[in-house]
């Protein structure tokens, strides 16, 4: 019994070994584009890079939307696809314990928080322990090998007319790459009233990490639409809440600057191009890098 024992704790200590050396082995062209474990990929590269140079102090966290962004040295992108508020503090608290930390915020944090979503409180393994990251990126690896494994497509919902009213929402001619079928995918969320919006969380999370500043992200100028559907109302939700959120911030007493994007840099209504991307990376390096 007792060499059964050892040998399946001889066992597990090779295999975490194993596990962690992952990243040196695995490519991220062995990965299938635009999946999850090529993002953790990614992310682990931001990491590992960043614990390797002792100059690295400034850590900027937040969603696929911080992801995106071009590389903005000496700051450390940990932006990652999907992540939610309660991720964020995760993805905080990888920094070394003198680090600036940058939480980028924008009116998707506060539906998520203040809505009934399901993500609210979610905090994805592969997120916060590295060997569930290595697995993960292992396990997709091997599945792209088989040919078991693609990379996401996206399937966007929405009636002719959710499109239509989506569309009028936009200046095409200054936004030719918008995606109005993002725009009705994210009408789908609860949005809470304006006159509701709390900073709560916030003020929660500026507590337990004294060093952060959060970073108010742009999101695309819409215009209003007759609100005589429940789509119109949600349209111009984003915009209301989105004025609410900055007056609430410039109410409080919590560091935080606001950044913006040329009307041309948005690809919806929170994610950018290279334009809108080079723009908000530009704004980072002035104001934390020089």
């Amino acid at each position: 019994m007792c060499k059964i024992i050892l040998w399946f704790v001889l066992s597990l200590i090779f295999f975490t070994i194993l596990i962690a050396q992952i990243p040196e082995y695995i490519t991220l062209q062995a990965l299938p584009e635009r999946s999850i474990a090529a993002y953790l990929f990614k992310l682990n590269k931001s990491i590992h890079n960043y614990n390797q140079d002792a100059d690295a102090q400034i850590v900027l966290v937040g969603s696929s939307y911080v992801q995106c962004l071009e590389n903005i040295s000496p700051i450390t992108n940990m932006g990652f696809l999907s992540a939610v508020p309660a991720e964020y503090s995760v993805l905080a608290r990888l920094a070394k314990p003198n680090s600036q930390i940058l939480c980028a915020v924008t009116v998707r944090d506060i539906a998520i928080i203040q809505g009934n979503s399901t993500k609210k409180n979610r905090v994805r393994l592969s997120i916060k322990y590295p060997l569930c990251r290595n697995m993960e990126i292992l396990k997709a690896a091997a599945q792209y090998k088989m040919g078991i494994l693609r990379g996401r497509s996206a399937s966007w919902p929405g009636t002719v007319n959710e499109k239509v009213l989506a569309k009028a929402a936009i200046d095409s001619k200054k936004m030719p790459w918008f995606k109005t079928d993002r725009l009705v995918l994210a009408t789908y969320r609860e949005w809470p009233d304006p006159a509701n919006v709390s900073l709560e969380y916030f003020e929660k999370l500026s507590c337990e990490i004294p060093n952060i500043i959060f970073v108010l992200f742009p999101i695309a100028p819409l215009k209003a639409l007759p609100e005589t559907s429940e789509c119109a109302k949600r349209i111009n939700a984003f915009t209301q809440t989105n004025i609410a959120l900055r007056q609430a911030f410039e109410k409080s007493d919590l560091p935080f600057i606001i950044l913006s994007a040329p009307q041309e840099g948005f690809l919806d209504v929170w994610h950018h191009n290279r334009i809108g991307n080079k723009a908000i990376s530009s704004q980072l390096f002035r104001l934390f890098c020089t």
